[in-house]
């Protein structure tokens, strides 16, 4: 299932219907856009997923060979579960400013070079503050898409034309969106922000 900073119901509320009279079509329809919308959101944030995941076996390249710090890709992180390089587990490590540190470094060889494989979990739990704004971005775009339910693709009334966008089309944020939710989300949002 893709990640869903709100649910079809909440939509629907939005919307100003009652989930329950709908068809399965219209339902589905409605998880349709919050997956849409999530996606969206989380892109605007520079890919980062927002609600909470588990990193199952996640490779990360090791480019500095004098760097302590290694950088997860997902944030905010809120565990770290497992940590290997190349394949042997360490213990070694701690969590700090939203990275893996080691006194050691984190290459073992540099040709070629080292890899790390981590489990972590990252993002916001369901229910968190945190996530309001992402919710709030992704209800907004649903109700882009909701405009044309029916799929017409025009209508016409004696000489007045219009054609309609797909829904994805219409589904656009602004540019005062995106610089909002970059803020709140995005890489740099978590510079300050340290969970240990």
């Amino acid at each position: 299932m893709a990640d869903q900073l709100a649910t079809p119901q909440e939509l629907a509320s939005f919307l100003q219907l009652n989930y329950a009279t709908l068809t399965a079509a219209q339902q589905a329809t409605l998880l349709l856009l919050v997956e849409l919308g999530t996606a969206k959101v989380q892109r605007a944030a520079g890919g980062q997923r927002i609600v909470q995941v588990t990193n199952t076996n996640t490779v990360i390249d090791v480019t500095d060979p004098y760097d302590l710090f290694l950088a997860l890709p997902q944030l905010p992180v809120q565990s770290v579960s497992s940590v290997k390089i190349d394949g042997t587990t360490i213990t070694d490590w701690y969590l700090r400013r939203q990275m893996l540190w080691r006194a050691g470094g984190w290459m073992r060889s540099y040709s070629p070079p080292s890899q790390v494989t981590t489990t972590f979990v990252s993002g916001y739990a369901t229910g968190s503050q945190w996530l309001q704004l992402g919710k709030d971005m992704t209800l907004s775009l649903g109700a882009m898409g909701w405009g044309n339910p029916g799929g017409a693709t025009s209508e016409a009334l004696d000489d007045y034309r219009v054609t309609y966008a797909e829904a994805d089309a219409r589904m656009q944020l602004s540019e005062y969106q995106q610089a909002a939710i970059m803020d709140a989300y995005g890489i740099g949002a978590y510079v300050i922000l340290s969970r240990t």
